[in-house]
């Protein structure tokens, strides 16, 4: 073969290589990505919110509407943020001419959407509390599926500007339409779950694996902590549109870390504030972010058990085995409001019996 044509094809797949790198593991296994949707109106990113999770667990705050916001007074809200330690995940989700919210942004010098999104991205894409892009949200009814060419599009100025990941979020599949063609240009996927009251509490287990099953893209879990009673549009009461119980949020992080997401944003700060419990249940949230990290790298753990064992669990009950720092771990979830049992079994013989309390998590050290 010709040299000078083999070292172009080495440089072409050397090229493709990199690119391709890009696209896939933007989040890391050494430390957990928590954080909270923000705004409840387009217009209220507000450096509250920032003072509220500083010195918390959490470090994220997707707030709505930066992309509709003058450009004065971002700069001030990202210095603002970059002071406090709290990281940015800017939304670009109304810059399609689809959004009921387009175009709002008169500081730039076209609203055409291509000159939009280059305009805002190349503004801030240096500030050190942009952490990401959020690039659509919902985009099988906001954007499209005949319009979806824009997303990429939007993605490709993005990547041209800037190195920071892209975040997409859609319905879970199989409602969300865009998945497939969104995984090739995007780093990160943001998969929803609401379960509460109507569902079952292990629906963010199914919904992150079937996506964490089928994608190379990093997945963050959105979890619910609003109340659908909240939402007008809902036409529920307290009761039949309550609010997760803090026990239902503590089995749906854990079981949405366990189906392999890497970061959980809470859903959402303003509707939690309204919440009749907000302080205890912004004290609870405190402490399972914290117990969240410190368990995390156990969890992600890809080191094999030093025995090996089998489970057997009753419906409702989700475990993993993880061997680390030298020793072997059961992590177990028990999904339902009733007693569970799960089976330990060693060179087919039960080694143990386990006992789960209603919606009980539990990470056991497992010796033979």
């Amino acid at each position: 073969m010709n040299k000078l044509l083999t070292v172009s094809l080495l440089f072409l797949i050397v090229s493709f290589s990199v690119v391709a790198i890009a696209y896939a593991n933007a989040l890391t296994d050494n430390e957990l990505l928590l954080g909270f949707y923000t705004v409840s109106k387009k217009q209220d990113i507000n450096k509250q919110d920032i003072d509220m999770i500083s010195g918390s667990p959490f470090k994220y705050l997707l707030p709505y509407g930066t992309d509709l916001r003058d450009e004065v007074f971002l700069e001030e809200y990202l210095n603002y943020a970059k002071k406090k330690g709290i990281n940015i995940i800017f939304s670009l989700t109304d810059l399609y001419q689809t959004s009921k919210q387009y175009p709002k942004t008169h500081w730039c010098p076209s609203v055409k959407e291509s000159d939009l999104v280059s305009c805002i991205v190349g503004k801030f894409k240096d500030f050190d509390s942009v952490y990401g892009w959020y690039l659509t949200d919902e985009p099988t009814d906001f954007v499209g599926v005949k319009n979806k060419e824009k997303i990429k599009v939007n993605a490709e100025i993005i990547r041209k500007l800037s190195s920071k990941p892209v975040f997409v979020e859609d319905y879970p599949l199989p409602k969300g339409k865009l998945w497939d063609y969104m995984s090739g240009f995007s780093d990160v996927f943001m998969t929803t779950s609401y379960p509460v009251p109507d569902r079952r509490i292990s629906e963010p287990y199914e919904v992150v694996k079937s996506m964490s099953s089928k994608y190379k893209n990093d997945i963050i879990a959105v979890l619910q902590a609003f109340g659908k009673y909240q939402f007008p549009r809902k036409k529920r009461d307290e009761i039949t549109g309550r609010a997760p119980t803090y026990e239902e949020m503590r089995v749906m992080s854990y079981l949405a870390l366990m189906a392999g997401a890497k970061g959980i944003l809470y859903f959402s700060l303003p509707k939690i504030k309204k919440l009749p419990d907000f302080n205890d249940r912004w004290g609870f949230l405190k402490k399972l972010g914290a117990e969240l990290k410190s368990n995390y790298k156990l969890i992600v753990s890809q080191d094999k058990p030093i025995v090996n064992y089998r489970m057997k669990g009753e419906d409702g009950v989700y475990y993993l085995v993880r061997h680390f720092k030298n020793k072997d771990y059961l992590i177990a979830v028990n999904s339902t409001g009733e007693k569970r049992s799960l089976e330990i079994f060693l060179k087919e013989r039960i080694m143990k019996t386990i006992t789960l309390g209603s919606l009980e998590v539990k990470i056991l050290e497992l010796q033979p």
